[in-house]
């Protein structure tokens, strides 16, 4: 699909069908539309999905990605990284901290998210922790660490500050490099990104065919609020409408395209008798077994 697709469908609505000078909203104005329009309906439908792909920097913990509006999975060397952030790290949802029990370089390492006066071991680990090589050997992934602080031996862990991306450790190795020496970028973002602002009608866009008509609906709707007399108003009100229409029947379409993903329930591992992969939880110490399994 391209962008003079959906211009040619909201002309049509619009009933600006002629040329030239007899058109009302030009081809510049449309696009201006256009482009407010796909990152509104992305961001209410979250689909389709994109790839991001990175070369790392070694000893590098931070990478400026941008605006990510859904990350599905981060991968490093080919290493699924688990899902985090800086409060989990730094434990503050649990209310343990980090004060030096596990030791920790005397700074923080280049490109990492902590403060430039960092020093000494009481530093959180997150950003002090030495860098290692990936994929990071690691021990006890059952379950994954997704909900305490960081510390050795723990599958890698990746978290967000804003548009940068954190790896916890950070890489210590270089990317591979192709047949021709050049680096192979093995930072990959798996999610749903802004797509690029479009600058003609012949620019594709990263949507599916049948999202043309919300598409036009939000293109029709600022188009006819730019006139904002008294005569557009209903045909306003019914634009807006159509999006919206438009917009939930996409949201169940998207909703049932993912209704094969994987999404069993997640184990509350601190229970007792919680066995996985022949390892046993401790006793809760509450006097017996706490439900299944």
């Amino acid at each position: 699909m391209l962008a003079s697709d959906v211009i040619t469908l909201a002309r049509q609505l619009l009933d600006d069908t002629a040329t030239g000078s007899g058109q009302r909203w030009s081809d510049a104005t449309l696009l201006v539309f256009l482009n407010q329009a796909q990152w509104k309906l992305i961001r209410d439908v979250l689909f389709p999905s994109g790839r991001m792909q990175i070369a790392t920097v070694p000893n590098q913990q931070e990478y400026q990605v941008g605006t990510i509006l859904q990350t599905d999975s981060v991968y490093v060397n080919g290493q699924l990284a688990v899902p985090s952030d800086l409060s989990t790290l730094e434990g503050h949802q649990i209310g343990v901290y980090d004060q030096g029990l596990r030791g920790g370089n005397p700074a923080p390492v280049p490109g990492s998210g902590m403060p430039a006066s960092t020093s000494g071991p009481y530093a959180p680990f997150w950003g002090t922790m030495t860098p290692q090589g990936y994929p990071v050997a690691n021990y006890g992934g059952w379950p994954a660490p997704d909900s305490v602080p960081s510390c050795t031996n723990q599958r890698p862990r990746y978290y967000w500050r804003s548009g940068w991306i954190g790896l916890v450790p950070a890489p210590s190795n270089s990317p591979p490099l192709d047949a021709n020496g050049n680096p192979i970028p093995n930072l990959v973002i798996d999610g749903v990104f802004l797509p690029p602002a479009l600058g003609g009608l012949a620019d594709p866009l990263i949507f599916p065919n049948h999202f043309t008509e919300a598409l036009a609906w939000s293109v029709v709707l600022q188009a006819k609020f730019s006139d904002d007399t008294q005569k557009t108003s209903e045909s306003r009100n019914y634009a807006q409408a159509s999006y919206r229409e438009a917009m939930r029947d996409l949201r169940m379409w998207v909703s049932t395209f993912k209704g094969d993903a994987p999404g069993g329930p997640k184990f509350w591992s601190a229970r007792g008798y919680y066995t996985w992969g022949g390892y046993q939880a401790a006793n809760t110490g509450n006097g017996g077994d706490t439900g299944y399994p």
